[in-house]
């Protein structure tokens, strides 16, 4: 527990301390190391911020249930939001200065996260780590764009010979960065034959 002025912080404010310290020190690769061309692919930084928040908030505090509270605070709050019909993709147009602040919120933050998170289940963290590191150490110091995170993750897909179903990245990923809201799975079954479309 942390201590304040007054005495001990409450849990939910100490929580919301060490998620938002998590967040800001992922900021010194995502977004100090390697920043955005432009504000469209803002969240490179801040869904990758905010997904490191969680692990690096788990690594300082494994007995607070770190992964729980990400579903409850994070993924299960954007699937809703994200089945709006008002709902925006995560890259969006920002032709000037002034359109910035759109570029922001939780669909940047949290659904970005949550597209960063399966891509880490997805590929599994040996590949993915891989991906991450050739993502950050390509541009040090520079700009990237979706598609380079895309190309580096796909790069070591293929080399730790995950199976990407024919597919590649930007295929998969361009449904969950550049459409609002998310794709819809159909299963059907016909005796034992399972269909998904």
């Amino acid at each position: 527990m942390l201590q304040n002025g007054n005495g001990p912080t409450s849990a939910s404010r100490t929580l919301g301390i060490v998620a938002i310290v998590g967040h800001e020190l992922a900021h010194m690769w995502f977004g100090n190391l390697v920043t955005t061309k432009w504000w469209d692919n803002i969240w490179l930084n801040e869904g990758f911020a905010s997904y490191v928040e969680y692990l690096g908030s788990a690594a300082v505090e494994p007995n607070w249930g770190w992964e729980n509270l990400y579903v409850d605070l994070d993924m299960t709050g954007v699937l809703f939001l994200d089945a709006l019909e008002s709902t925006r993709s995560i890259v969006i147009t920002v032709e000037d200065p002034q359109a910035i602040r759109t570029s922001f919120g939780r669909i940047t933050y949290s659904k970005g996260d949550c597209v960063v998170r399966m891509l880490e289940h997805f590929l599994g963290s040996s590949t993915f780590h891989d991906g991450i590191t050739a993502y950050l150490n390509a541009p040090q110091y520079g700009n990237a764009v979706q598609d380079d995170l895309f190309a580096r993750l796909n790069a070591a897909a293929v080399e730790d010979g995950v199976d990407l179903g024919g597919a590649s990245f930007d295929q998969v990923l361009n449904a969950w960065t550049l459409e609002a809201g998310y794709p819809v799975v159909e299963v059907s079954r016909e005796g034992t034959t399972v269909t998904v479309s």
